[in-house]
């Protein structure tokens, strides 16, 4: 599958190393794309002929943005920024932490670094994180070195081996020996700096007659929630909670006092695990309610929380890795429940239907969030899938499907891989069949991104989760891969890691000192350009692909409701004349049996109250040969004949036996009485 158009390169590093980029939002109204991360943000016009609008280099570290009515609201550091969608120019800047430190156009040309002042305590530990993060940096470097040692699926040159050896040394020596310290080290240094960690912003929809009063909103790790009008002027801050995830949701609704006068409410999540109700209408922001913790909560970001379907959703809180909260139900328990510790950071929700995408960096689960669902999970266990991105692509008259790409290729110099697949909607029938319910997704298409044109590179690295709209799909993506870009410094050159070792070792005695001011040291200069990429992956799936799609789907419903085999046992004496007496029979109730199949397979399974088992709809048409229960339940002689599974239900399959005829020890039986 190639590109729409030429990809549009991304001035400059979007994101220190190791990090992922912002994941792209396409502004409809506007034919804007934008796409960057931490390190910088550009306006891309993807109108007829795409081209670059305008780059936005951070000056601290860029956490989020927010997209309303042709402008962009840019969080930077402590630094809020307005700009015009139009032009690409700004409008408006504010420091939150110094409020002071304001800018408007009639103040002349944007003095970026006055406006990112700090005092002398905010400024110490902010050095503090900056060098925290930096050795983290170096720590991603050493152990992606590692992960290539231990690749076994492409040969080295003994000369690679011995260079990668080395520089998997040097690094060691630079890092040291515990490693946890300086995971532990930059967890300190976020706590210390939490005043200066902030959300994405999020602005009001409803603003008609500037009634709304505070516009914009974002919150501080410490807690601290910053609201501002339209001129990005603070209206005053207010602080509820000790610590909070840096990310916001909010949810507008119509109030009976004026129609165009809008209520505002804000959540988030604390430290504790607290999910609060914020009143954003109000001034100074007040507490309107929340959902108890349910156990501690991490602050570091995750899935960007939002409201849909009337429930609010976020991650690793309330006592599940993702949770979803009826917002009229305050303190009721999430709609979903999915393993806490994961790294959850993407969440996807179609238009209409109740089926989310929930994923972590190299993982993705379909599930849904319906009332009463007999299982969530649509879709089963996958084995060695690589590291990949998920994302609903709906198209008009066909099934709901789901667009994976893989994020690097599996194979060295092979392309990246996607892979069209069917969202499964549908519900097991009874909790019975959540034994072999759901299966793994069934892929309709796939298919390799490919170059625009054979002089361009394609697409080789994907940064961050990608963005479906309609049947295009925009990434952030790199020209090389993690591999290709530790081996280039391994290669011979001014670019090759030891020519960068001697540069960084030259101020300091030895590796030990140098190692002592890691966080101050540069990285070594990696290969490969980042660019925007379009791809319109709705248009590779064909319409014989969508019938197929249907019929997984009419599969699935198949599946989905098991065979019903009731299990009778029954028994009688042998009696004079070969004639059968003191016959009985009652279903097996809550054991454990053994079904032996006409094809060799054998299903082990346990009925019920009423002597039913229930069976894959695969075994509609089988023939069961023999069925076996334990002694306790049945005579060890008993058996039963073959039997044919020839419907859903109404299958009886009897297990009998017959006690022989009682002779007495005589030639001859006896005559019965």
């Amino acid at each position: 599958m190639k590109p729409r158009w030429q990809p549009i390169p991304l001035p400059g590093d979007i994101a220190p190393y190791g990090d992922s980029a912002l994941q792209p939002y396409l502004d409809k109204g506007n034919a804007v794309v934008f796409a960057g991360g931490p390190s910088g943000l550009s306006l891309v016009k993807v109108n007829a002929n795409p081209t670059l609008m305008t780059s936005i280099p951070a000056q601290s570290r860029i956490t989020g943005f927010a997209v309303h009515s042709g402008e962009l609201f840019l969080q930077d550091g402590p630094v809020l920024s307005r700009w015009e969608l139009i032009n690409g120019t700004c409008m408006a800047a504010i420091n939150l932490l110094n409020p002071k430190l304001s800018w408007k156009p009639a103040d002349g040309p944007v003095n970026w670094g006055k406006l990112h002042v700090l005092d002398t305590a905010q400024s110490e530990k902010k050095l503090a994180l900056v060098r925290a993060r930096r050795k983290a940096e170096w720590l991603t470097l050493l152990e992606n070195c590692e992960a290539l040692q231990h690749d076994t699926s492409a040969t080295r040159t003994p000369d690679i081996q011995t260079k990668l050896l080395a520089m998997i040394a040097d690094l060691g020596q630079l890092v040291g020996a515990n490693r946890g310290q300086i995971r532990a080290q930059l967890a300190t240094a976020e706590d210390a700096a939490a005043q200066m960690i902030f959300s994405a912003p999020v602005v009001r929809t409803h603003q008609v007659a500037a009634k709304a009063g505070a516009l914009v909103y974002a919150i501080g790790r410490d807690g601290t929630i910053h609201p501002l009008d339209d001129k990005l002027q603070r209206m005053g801050t207010v602080r509820h909670d000790n610590s909070a995830r840096p990310a916001l949701a909010m949810i507008e609704s119509e109030t009976e006092a004026h129609s165009d006068e809008f209520a505002c409410q804000l959540f988030y999540v604390t430290g504790e695990g607290l999910v609060r109700e914020i009143e954003g209408h109000s001034l100074p922001p007040a507490v309107k309610g929340k959902w108890p913790a349910r156990g501690r909560s991490s602050l570091q970001p995750g899935i960007r929380p939002r409201i849909d379907s009337g429930l609010l959703w976020g991650n690793d809180a309330q006592e599940t890795g993702v949770f979803a909260l009826p917002i009229d139900e305050q303190g009721s328990a999430s709609r979903i429940k999915l393993a806490q510790g994961e790294d959850w950071r993407w969440l996807e929700l179609p238009k209409e239907g109740q089926l989310a995408l929930v994923c972590t960096d190299t993982s993705s689960r379909l599930i849904s969030f319906a009332k009463n669902n007999v299982t969530a999970e649509r879709w089963g266990a996958r084995k060695d899938l690589a590291p990949h991105y998920s994302s609903f692509l709906e198209t008009k008259n066909r099934p709901l499907m789901v667009a994976e790409f893989d994020r690097e290729p599996r194979q060295p110099g092979s392309g990246l891989g996607f892979r069209v697949l069917v969202a499964n909607n549908v519900d097991a029938a009874d909790q019975r069949a959540v034994a072999w319910y759901p299966p793994p997704p069934e892929s309709i298409r796939n298919g390799t991104l490919e170059a625009f044109s054979p002089t361009a590179k394609p697409p080789v690295s994907i940064r961050t989760q990608v963005t479906i709209s309609m049947i295009d799909a925009y990434m952030i993506a790199r020209d090389s891969s993690t591999r290709e870009q530790l081996l280039a410094l391994l290669a011979d050159g001014e670019a090759s890691w030891s020519v960068h070792k001697e540069k960084i070792l030259q101020p300091y005695a030895d590796a030990a000192a140098a190692g002592a001011a890691l966080g101050e040291l540069p990285l070594p200069p990696m290969i490969g350009k980042h660019a925007l990429y379009s791809y319109q992956v709705g248009a590779a799936v064909t319409s014989e692909d969508a019938e197929n799609a249907r019929k997984v789907l009419q599969r699935m419903r198949d599946l989905a409701s098991p065979i019903i085999v009731r299990i009778i046992y029954s028994s009688s004496q042998e009696a004079w004349g070969g004639t059968e007496v003191n016959h009985s029979s009652h279903p097996l109730a809550n054991e454990r049996v053994e079904l032996q199949f006409s094809d060799g397979d054998r299903i082990s399974a346990t009925t019920d109250a009423n002597g039913d088992v229930a069976l894959p709809f695969s075994r509609l048409g089988s023939t069961v040969t023999s069925a076996s229960a334990s002694s306790r339940a049945v005579d060890s002689r008993a058996r039963s004949l073959p039997t044919v599974l020839k419907g859903r239900t109404g299958n009886e399959i009897v297990i009998h036996y017959v006690k022989p005829l009682d002779t007495g020890g005589g030639r001859f039986p006896r005559k019965p009485a």
